[in-house]
């Protein structure tokens, strides 16, 4: 197993813990997972698994989709993440995770309510990595939460179509620095 990625994941946690006096931050959650199941699941995963956090966790990604259209979401370093969609008005709040099926490469899922994104459409969608650079475009990624989804609203009704782009809105919402809970998942 590769331990470069998983070294600097403990250490952060480590520090993380010794500096709050024995309280733990939800981060060092997501970093247990990790590397649980990065040792469980063997090299191909593990790299994978860093893949998947480093495209991610801590980033707001713009995509759209036929059946939904605009979709904004906002990977949040602790397990939460943030829908900005066209439907319902606002922004829909769930979690992220990383599984590992037998046999399978390593999957980053995703569990909102059902309904949330329409009628009928169910709240839970995994992705492998390769899935996710076939869905996301490179330019549809920004770092740390700009639009601050995290608080729960949205900043405007988002249209289902045209596509927008983060620069259709850099504008209007600056950039922000990716938020430090990721950085023990980037070499």
């Amino acid at each position: 197993m590769d331990m470069t990625r998983i070294w600097p994941m403990l250490g952060t946690c480590l520090a993380t813990f010794i500096f709050t006096i024995g309280r733990p931050l939800k981060a060092c959650r997501l970093a247990r997972t990790v590397l649980a199941a990065a040792m469980l699941a063997g090299p191909a995963n593990a790299q994978g698994a860093a893949d998947i956090v480093e495209l991610l966790c801590g980033r707001t990604v713009h995509y759209h989709t036929p059946l939904i259209g605009n979709q904004i979401e906002y990977t949040d370093p602790d397990g939460q993440a943030f829908l900005w969609h066209p439907f319902g008005g606002g922004v829909v709040v769930g979690d992220w995770r990383l599984e590992y099926p037998e046999g399978e490469d390593v999957q980053v899922c995703y569990s909102y309510p059902d309904n949330a994104l329409g009628p009928g459409i169910s709240g839970d969608h995994c992705f492998t990595y390769g899935g996710l650079i076939e869905d996301i475009p490179l330019e549809g990624i920004r770092d740390g939460d700009p639009y601050d989804l995290s608080s729960g609203a949205a900043p405007f009704a988002l249209p289902a179509t045209p596509y927008i782009p983060p620069e259709g809105l850099a504008g209007q919402f600056p950039d922000v620095v990716r938020g430090p809970g990721c950085s023990a998942y980037v070499s």
